[in-house]
């Protein structure tokens, strides 16, 4: 593995990781029993349901993880590849990724 997309790999291998950990709790506290109740997306919603523990809670975080990860990955490439070409293009997708949620957010 070359140098420069070491950061990059290991920001993607971490987000997989902890995405994956967060739907396999989710998953063991449906087996376990734990309610399935159904929450707001919103912070204190979220960690509510994290902390109360409830499967609603941990796979919401899991899919909040799974996409922020990829912008994440962007960003971490635009770091190894600063001021080249690559490190332009990565920013460029991180803004046109950043308008995107921006219009979908809006009513």
């Amino acid at each position: 593995m070359k140098t420069a997309t070491r950061l990059t790999s290991s920001v993607l291998m971490v987000g997989t990781v902890v995405s994956a950990a967060c739907f396999l709790i989710a998953l063991g506290l449906v087996l376990v029993g734990r309610p399935q109740s159904v929450g707001t997306v919103d912070p204190p919603s979220i960690i509510g349901a994290v902390l109360e523990p409830r499967p609603w809670g941990w796979a919401t975080l899991g899919v909040l993880t799974v996409i922020v990860t990829p912008a994440l990955g962007l960003l971490a490439t635009a770091v190894e590849f600063r001021g080249g070409r690559s490190a332009w293009v990565a920013l460029l997708v991180v803004g046109i990724l950043g308008v995107s949620v921006a219009v979908a957010l809006i009513r």
